[in-house]
């Protein structure tokens, strides 16, 4: 059975052609809901719109071109967070990420420069990091190290 190319009723029918949307990929659908309750709620300028797959993800995209990625690294579907990354970044252009993950490959995150949180995490750190990636120094290239 195929799985629906469907993104998540949580703001999907306001997904607009701008960088001022935040994809969450997550197949925990429970996680993916209060990832997207609780960053729509800190962001609300941005659009926050969730997905369980990489392939729904790659949809979405053809949409919207996100500003942030906040991936799962195991997902359902035929590929994982890393390759999900991959596939956004293939052509030619960077994108903050943020993997959260408890087993993700750390020489994977550390040749594309994606920082991790582990999985259980904690939310204020993650919106802290959310924060950080969504500044206007980041927007700007101007990147500061990663925890």
């Amino acid at each position: 059975m195929q799985a629906q190319l469907t993104p998540d009723p949580l703001l999907a029918d306001q997904i607009v052609n701008d960088t001022s949307t935040i994809f969450v990929v997550e197949d925990n659908p429970s996680l993916r809901a209060l990832l997207c309750s609780v960053l729509s709620e800190e962001h609300p300028h941005f659009h926050i719109c969730g997905s369980a797959t990489g392939e729904q993800a790659l949809t979405l995209a053809t949409q919207t071109r996100p500003r942030l990625l906040l991936l799962d690294y195991h997902l359902a579907g035929n590929m994982n967070g890393i390759e999900l990354y991959d596939a956004f970044c293939g052509q030619g252009e960077s994108i903050s990420t943020i993997m959260i993950s408890g087993d993700a490959p750390p020489a994977d995150l550390q040749l594309r420069h994606i920082p991790n949180l582990g999985k259980p995490f904690d939310l204020e750190i993650l919106l802290e990091r959310v924060g950080r990636e969504l500044s206007p120094a980041q927007a700007a290239g101007v990147f500061s190290p990663a925890d």
